[in-house]
């Protein structure tokens, strides 16, 4: 599991997955992201938590390199479900507290881009 729940309260969408996911960050169209919170397999109806400014989740970073103060923007690798530094990925969300080069997770409010 690369995404984990820490904290907040989510709004949750139906979602059918086209691969088996369970802790990922998945498209769900139109630039929307979502979050699978249970395992869900290929073809099942489950359900994806939707940005919401509410929830924090904790990323597995992408290299332990990337470097993220609080308020840096979060993107995430949807191929790997890692963290990267805003620009490399799809934006998911703020980061909430820093993670130093030597962190190998990054914790993130789950949020729409402001810009």
């Amino acid at each position: 599991m690369s995404v984990k729940y820490r904290q907040g309260g989510t709004t949750m969408v139906d979602y059918v997955s086209a691969a088996e996911v369970a802790g990922d960050a998945v498209d769900l169209g139109s630039g929307a992201l979502g979050v699978i919170h249970s395992d869900t397999p290929s073809g099942d109806l489950g359900a994806a938590s939707v940005a919401n400014g509410n929830v924090v989740y904790e990323i597995d970073k992408e290299t332990t390199a990337n470097v993220f103060a609080v308020g840096d923007v979060v993107d995430v690798n949807l191929a790997n479900n890692t963290a990267e530094l805003a620009a490399a990925g799809t934006d998911f969300g703020i980061c909430t507290k820093a993670s130093s080069a030597t962190d190998t997770t990054v914790w993130a409010r789950f949020q729409l881009p402001t810009a």
